[in-house]
């Protein structure tokens, strides 16, 4: 997982850090998850050997407040990491995350797919989702049946939402860390609609996960946030609607494996057509042919059948053809 020089960077950074806080960015999630329950290679529980040795690092130089912050799982989790050795879990206390080396935050995706909108997903005692067949903000019992499996059985982990899309903010103190996860409402169509949905905050020198049922109080006399080159906001988009016909935001994700999301607006009732065809012009798909309300909107498709390569799709609407290129991997 990491190079020697990645790793003595690591090693050399945490034993000399004078900050209360010291946070680490890991693009994937770091603490272990029996593979019974869910497999992930593709975070560090693909790579345990490694991960002992972060956690010896922190252990045997008694490096305190250690956090990691981590993402890709698309899913949100309130966590602690430690090493699976037998001698260090005979010492794991969950009541007070003895034995534990870090605390993790895992942020949700805001719009790649997580349980939500898998293609088909069969879980062993709990039942089949079928492709978005739950409306966004109501949660899935299957997800939920999954999230209390997992929290029930694995005391390091003391909170999981595996169907809600979201992000993930910091208030941190001289005295404690908190996460907070805002989940949308609805990642179809271009809004505002977000609701609180967890938080958990740990204290200075200790790892036990506290959840809390407050969010943090805004700031007074708070600093600017740091400046966006793009104007993002809803009141921007509907104001280049008024002035152009149609505007495509393209698919997202893109490179794309078995999910996409076509975003555009268009500016008046009327037609809308979406085709895909391959890098020689050949129509592969008639993807969206149907009648359209001004506004924003989101198409879904899957892309689970296309071969792994270049394509293009064109969205039509009156005299308007706007084309873009989307990428299909494995």
């Amino acid at each position: 997982m990491l190079g020697q020089e990645q790793f003595s960077w690591l090693e050399n950074t945490l034993k000399n850090s004078t900050a209360k806080w010291k946070l680490i960015g890991s693009s994937i999630m770091m603490v272990p998850i029996p593979p019974a329950l869910i497999t992930n290679m593709d975070a560090w529980d693909g790579y345990p050997a490694e991960r002992e040795r972060i956690c010896k690092l922190i252990k045997d130089n008694n490096i305190k407040n250690v956090g990691i912050l981590s993402g890709d799982f698309h899913m949100s989790f309130a966590s602690n990491v430690l090493s699976l050795l037998p001698e260090n879990l005979a010492q794991y206390n969950p009541a007070t995350a003895t034995g534990t080396t870090a605390f993790e935050f895992t942020t949700p995706s805001v719009s790649s797919a997580n349980l939500n909108e898998q293609e088909i997903l069969t879980l062993p005692g709990l039942g089949t989702i079928k492709p978005l067949e739950m409306k966004l903000e109501e949660r899935s019992q299957i997800a939920l049946l999954l999230e209390n499996q997992v929290v029930t059985n694995v005391p390091w982990i003391n909170y999981m939402n595996s169907d809600q899309h979201g992000y993930v903010l910091l208030d941190i103190s001289q005295e404690r860390t908190q996460a907070e996860w805002y989940l949308m409402e609805d990642i179809l169509n271009i809004n505002n609609k977000e609701n609180f949905g967890k938080a958990f905050y740990v204290n200075n020198n200790s790892n036990k996960l506290i959840e809390n049922k407050i969010q943090t109080e805004k700031k007074i006399n708070a600093p600017d946030l740091a400046p966006c080159e793009i104007e993002l906001s809803i009141d921007a988009i509907n104001s280049k609607i008024n002035t152009e016909e149609l505007i495509v935001f393209g698919n997202y994700p893109n490179p794309v494996t078995d999910f996409t999301l076509f975003s555009y607006a268009i500016k008046n009732a009327g037609k809308v057509r979406i085709n895909l065809y391959d890098m020689e012009g050949n129509l592969l798909d008639k993807i969206y042919d149907d009648w359209q309300e001004s506004g924003v909107h989101g198409v879904p498709y899957q892309t689970f059948n296309l071969i792994s390569g270049n394509y293009f799709y064109t969205i039509l609407y009156n005299n308007n053809i706007i084309s873009k290129k989307i990428v299909k991997v494995k």
